[in-house]
C-alpha cells in the first residue's frame, strides 16, 4: 500500500516538511495522528518505507507536492503519500488533484508489470483559513442520487493545522517532539506577532533534544525556515530566544550570520537575474511578436549564463526561436 502526505507552500515549507517526515518515526507520528484506528491497526509499521519517488506532475506540483512510502497492508502492498499542500489555501477541487495522482502511481504500475496498489492520500494543510471538506459528489450541481454511481467517489486524510490550538499541537495531536514544533511553528508562520511572542514557548519543547547532534540538525532546519519566512526585525529576536534554550550558542550565532550572508548574496543575484529576464523579454518583445508560452520560457529560466547567452543572442537574431533555444 502507497501512504502519500500531500503538502500546501513555498519552497522553504516544502523542505523543511520533506526532511521531517522523512524519518520514520516522525511519518509513523503522523500516521497515528490522522489514519482511523482501523486501519492504523493494519499497518506493519516494520516494513513502513520511504520511497525514492514523485508522482507530482507539472500541474499537480502547483497544488502538492509528496512525500511517498509504501508498506503491508493486510498482507497487501500499498502505497501512503503524504500530499503537503504549498500554497496555503484550499483548493476548490482537491479530489481531481488526487485523481490525477492516483492515475499517474497505477500507470506506473502498469508500465512496470505489477499488480495495482491502494494508495492513501493524506493532505498536510497549514492555511489560514479552515479546510472545507466535501465529497466529490457535492463538485455536482443538484445532481441526482441515481447518478452518484458513475461518479469515481472516494476520501482523502486531512491535517488541518488551522483546527488545533497550539497545546492540541503539544499535548494531543503528535507525539515526536520534532513533529509538535514543526507543526506548531507552521501553523502561525504566517502571523509575525504570534511567531515573535511564542517562539521561546515552541522551541523548549526540544530543549534537551537541541543538545543532541540530531536535535541540532533539526534546529538548523527550523532556524533556515524561519529566517526565509518571517521578516528581518523578527530574526534578533528568533536568535536570542533560540540561544536561551540550547548550549549550542555558538553553533546558532554561526548559523545566524551565514544565513544573513546568504540571504544578502542571494538577493544580489536574483536581482541581477531578474534584471535580464527583464531586458531579454523587453528587447523581444518589440523585435518579434512573443506568446504566452514564449514569456513563461523567459520567466522560468533562472540560470545566469543561459539567459547572458539569450542576451548575446538576440543582438543578431532575425527569428525569435535561435534566441529561445538558448534557454531550453
Amino acid at each position: 500500500i502507497f501512504f502519500i502526505i500531500l503538502p500546501i507552500m513555498n519552497n522553504t515549507h516544502d523542505l523543511l516538511f520533506k526532511e521531517n517526515f522523512s524519518k520514520k518515526e516522525n511519518a509513523l507520528d503522523l500516521l497515528k495522528a490522522v489514519l482511523p484506528l482501523n486501519i492504523f491497526n493494519k499497518i506493519d509499521t516494520e516494513s513502513l518505507t520511504l520511497e525514492n519517488a514523485s508522482f507530482t506532475d507539472k500541474k499537480l506540483k502547483q497544488y502538492f507536492s509528496d512525500l511517498v512510502y509504501s508498506c503491508s497492508f493486510s498482507n497487501t502492498k500499498i502505497k501512503i503519500s503524504f500530499l503537503f499542500e504549498h500554497k496555503s489555501y484550499f483548493v476548490k477541487y482537491p479530489h481531481l488533484q488526487l485523481l490525477r495522482y492516483f492515475l499517474k502511481i497505477w500507470e506506473q504500475n502498469n508500465k512496470n508489470k505489477v499488480p495495482l496498489e491502494p494508495v492513501i492520500p493524506i493532505i498536510f494543510y497549514h492555511g489560514k483559513k479552515k479546510w472545507e471538506y466535501i465529497d466529490i459528489e457535492q463538485y455536482f450541481n443538484n445532481l441526482d442520487k441515481d447518478l452518484f454511481k458513475y461518479i469515481p467517489s472516494f476520501q482523502y486524510e486531512l491535517i488541518d493545522l488551522s483546527t488545533y490550538t497550539d497545546d492540541e499541537i503539544k499535548k494531543r495531536l503528535f507525539g515526536t517532539i520534532e513533529n509538535k514544533i514543526l507543526a506548531s511553528i507552521m501553523k502561525n508562520i504566517h502571523n509575525k506577532k504570534i511567531i515573535d511572542s511564542n517562539i521561546r514557548k515552541y522551541l523548549e519543547i526540544g530543549q534537551l533534544y537541541f543538545n543532541t547532534e540530531t536535535g541540532l540538525k533539526f534546529l538548523e532546519a527550523l532556524l533556515i525556515y524561519l529566517f526565509c519566512n518571517m521578516p528581518e526585525e523578527s530574526k534578533d529576536i528568533i536568535i536570542n530566544e533560540t540561544t536561551k534554550i540550547t548550549s549550542k550558542e555558538v553553533n546558532i550565532m554561526t548559523i545566524a550570520m551565514k544565513l544573513r550572508q546568504e540571504g544578502k548574496v542571494e538577493g544580489k543575484i536574483e536581482g541581477k537575474i531578474e534584471e535580464k529576464k527583464s531586458t531579454l523579454y523587453r528587447q523581444m518583445n518589440k523585435k518579434f511578436q512573443l506568446s504566452h508560452k514564449d514569456v513563461e520560457l523567459i520567466n522560468t529560466c533562472d540560470d545566469t549564463a543561459k539567459l547572458d547567452d539569450a542576451l548575446d543572442e538576440f543582438v543578431f537574431a532575425d527569428n525569435k526561436e535561435t534566441v529561445l533555444m538558448k534557454l531550453r
